[in-house]
């Protein structure tokens, strides 16, 4: 049996050992309040908090009814009294990653002091939300500092905030800028779009969260010119009487992702390098699935014909196929087809796909439930695409008899089709009878397999 001594050299702590980079870069991982804690293990780790290059700072009010209004005073001048302590005694090294997110009514000089402070140590990424709640007065808001549109060093801006306004100075802004994220809280200001105009290295642009309010008429216009914008999400939701404009004019724009954007109107200009489109629309109202909403999708969708990559939910397809309106082609060699209840619409849709090498057809039970499942009328000639699609992927495949139907028809009507993927959803029939099923249909190609995968 060995003696204590053995067994205590066995414990070493070899943790403390290790660097200060090390060290610093493991603790990076903690919010800051965590980080500073780690005091209290040794003095080895006693100033270890002050060189970590990310800081994360959250306040978060408690609406719990037990706390009265003197110790949530008292909660909110301890988490500043903190923020202060701690940009007071870290040393003079680059930050890397600032969040800061702050709910409730704060000090908004101090908040500006920090903010500065960043500036002055060369944050990389910053993560700000600045929140007032419903019991505080919204028209009191907080103006961004003019000396973070003039960082050098910022390469990622997050902002969320529902008070908060932007107004850049007329040049010099952001130099270093490439990626932006946005999130809008029902706001009439349209401030924070004024960000977008001015970052002239910007690579990924990211809106989302939500336009207007019920009952208000609100025109909200976004003026997106980057030239050197590679990538552009916008998720937004809007009431039907806040209808907002988009106009994006990017020479380099390569995947584009537009989501929930049911009252959006779009503008494109030079967007001719175009390669992935993701494309989900929905309209608001029953009425607006008609030609309204089909204006909208065709006015879109003739701007982004050319890529190669294209994904469309169903209400997006429906609209894009409207009799009125079905445009004359599409160039997409990938084609992802969302919340296929629409059967209806996919002969259109393989119609106008000329160049399509790969078809992808997701079933939604979401969808199932809001609109009734419409029928599969097989087309009367056959789409000059089957003759040059070489693969297919069913997902969330259930076995009814419109999705056996539409299998079918494409197994015996795509002559080059090497492999169709049959992804089976939960509670489909045994795999080894939907592989005797599909072993019976006809196949115009003869190279064809077919594959059932359990998903």
């Amino acid at each position: 049996m060995g003696s204590i001594s053995d067994h205590q050299a066995s414990v070493e702590d070899r943790i403390s050992e290790l660097p200060d980079t090390i060290l610093c870069h493991v603790l990076s991982f903690l919010e800051t309040v965590h980080a500073v804690r780690t005091t209290v293990l040794s003095t080895r780790w006693n100033n270890l908090w002050t060189k970590v290059p990310n800081l994360h700072f959250d306040y978060y009010p408690s609406f719990s009814p037990k706390y009265e209004d003197e110790d949530a005073d008292v909660c909110r001048n301890h988490f500043m009294t903190f923020v202060d302590r701690v940009l007071f005694f870290r040393d003079s090294s680059k930050i890397q990653n600032f969040t800061l997110s702050c709910f409730e009514e704060s000090d908004f000089t101090r908040i500006d002091g920090w903010l500065c402070t960043a500036t002055r140590r060369n944050v990389v990424k910053l993560d700000f939300g600045l929140h007032n709640i419903c019991k505080y007065d919204r028209r009191v808001t907080f103006s961004f500092p003019q000396s973070l549109f003039k960082c050098k060093t910022l390469e990622v801006l997050k902002l969320s905030s529902n008070c908060t306004t932007y107004y850049p100075p007329t040049s010099g802004c952001f130099p270093s800028l490439k990626f932006l994220h946005i999130t809008l809280h029902n706001s009439h200001d349209t401030s924070a779009g004024q960000l977008i105009s001015c970052c002239p290295l910007l690579e990924g642009l990211t809106i989302d969260g939500h336009v207007g309010t019920r009952g208000d008429s609100v025109d909200v216009h976004f003026n997106i010119s980057a030239s050197k914008l590679k990538t552009l999400t916008i998720s937004l939701s809007a009431y039907p009487t806040s209808p907002y404009n988009v106009l994006i004019n990017a020479p380099n724009l390569k995947s584009i992702n537009l989501s929930h954007n049911t009252v959006a109107y779009y503008s494109f200009e030079n967007v001719s390098s175009l390669v992935n489109a993701n494309i989900v629309l929905e309209a608001c109202q029953e009425k607006e699935r008609s030609t309204v909403f089909a204006n909208r999708v065709i006015a879109l969708m003739g701007a982004i014909s050319n890529v190669k990559h294209l994904s469309l939910s169903g209400e997006c397809a429906e609209g894009c196929c409207h009799q009125y309106f079905l445009p004359e082609y599409f160039l997409p060699e990938e084609l992802v087809l969302q919340d296929c209840c629409f059967w209806d619409v996919l002969p259109a849709v393989l119609q106008i796909s000329h160049n399509l090498q790969h078809l992808v057809l997701e079933d939604s039970t979401e969808f199932r439930s809001r609109f009734p499942e419409h029928q599969w009328y097989p087309p009367e000639c056959v789409p000059v695409c089957l003759f040059r699609l070489k693969t297919i992927s069913i997902r969330r495949f259930q076995g009814r008899h419109v999705e056996m139907a539409v299998a079918k028809y494409l197994l015996k009507n795509c002559k080059v089709l090497s492999k169709m993927a049959i992804y089976a959803g939960h509670g489909i029939t045994e795999e080894k009878k939907l592989h005797q099923v599909f072993a019976m249909f006809e196949r115009g190609s003869t190279t064809c397999e077919v594959e059932i995968i359990e998903a």
